[in-house]
């Protein structure tokens, strides 16, 4: 009897068919496909994000954090600010690491008052093996410091020109009014506006020196400077009432920093007589 009913129990149950079989099949398949899918949006939109943030941080290592401030002025200009331009296609992206053989250390200039030279990294992690120079796919940045605007671009998960979604093109751009701005001012005479002759000395970095610029002013001008195409950074502004080489009066230096399109040096500095 026993054998009779374990017997009985066997027959009674279902094997699967072949049909089922091939459905359970497909739907792990079709499961499977799912969840790569899935991994593989994931891991684009996180190289995705972490190439966009790494092209912010490149983007502020050559012409500073604008959001850094230090007695209420910007206190950061980056790579721009040391040596008064972008790094060049040859330097490429690799100068924010590691200083160019053709650019001097940084040093300071006590008669301008100013600092020029490469002072970096501007970039930090290099020394741990981050490579700045390449995308989160592994692919070199194109950088082009002479396209106008200058311009950082990633090529995407595709590595190619193009491409929508993930595999669109990320670029991040260096406008001017990123980089150079205008420099203006009054002088003035005992607070009345200024009639003579004058000479004014703009201070700045260039190509990481210091480099002195000269407008000449007459009675007509009424004291009014300009210097335009400015690099971003500190600056110092010398007058000399007369000329530079027989001046009546000098004043200055007086420091400025250059961090939007129209700086206006305060009134109260450039009074020869105040």
């Amino acid at each position: 009897m026993t054998y009779k009913f374990l017997f009985n129990t066997f027959k009674s149950q279902k094997a699967f068919t072949l049909v089922e079989i091939i459905m359970v099949l497909v739907l792990v398949s079709i499961i499977s496909v799912m969840s790569i899918r899935e991994f593989s949006g994931t891991l684009e939109e996180a190289q995705f994000e972490d190439t966009l943030s790494e092209m912010k941080q490149i983007r502020d290592a050559m012409v500073g954090k604008l959001d850094l401030v230090s007695g209420g002025s910007r206190s950061n200009f980056g790579f721009l600010g040391d040596i008064g331009r972008i790094p060049t296609n040859l330097e490429g992206i690799s100068a924010l690491v590691t200083k160019p053989g053709a650019l001097a250390n940084w040093s300071l200039d006590s008669t301008t008052r100013l600092g020029s030279g490469w002072n970096g990294p501007y970039l930090t992690g290099g020394d741990s093996g981050v490579d700045y120079t390449t995308d989160a796919w592994g692919t070199a940045y194109v950088y082009d410091a002479t396209a106008s605007p200058p311009t950082i671009i990633s090529r995407g998960a595709d590595t190619a020109a193009g491409g929508t979604g993930y595999d669109q093109d990320i670029t991040i751009t260096l406008p001017d009014e990123k980089r150079v701005g205008d420099l203006h001012g009054f002088i003035s005479n005992a607070s009345i506006p200024f009639d003579n002759d004058a000479e004014v000395d703009l201070n700045y970095v260039s190509g990481g020196a210091v480099t002195t610029s000269l407008v000449t002013l007459t009675v007509g001008d009424n004291g009014h400077f300009e210097f335009t195409s400015v690099p971003y950074g500190k600056v110092s502004v010398i007058i000399y009432e007369n000329s530079k080489a027989a001046p009546v009066a000098t004043v200055g230096p007086i420091l400025v920093t250059m961090d939007k399109p129209n700086v206006l040096v305060p009134s109260e500095q450039t009074d020869i007589n105040p």
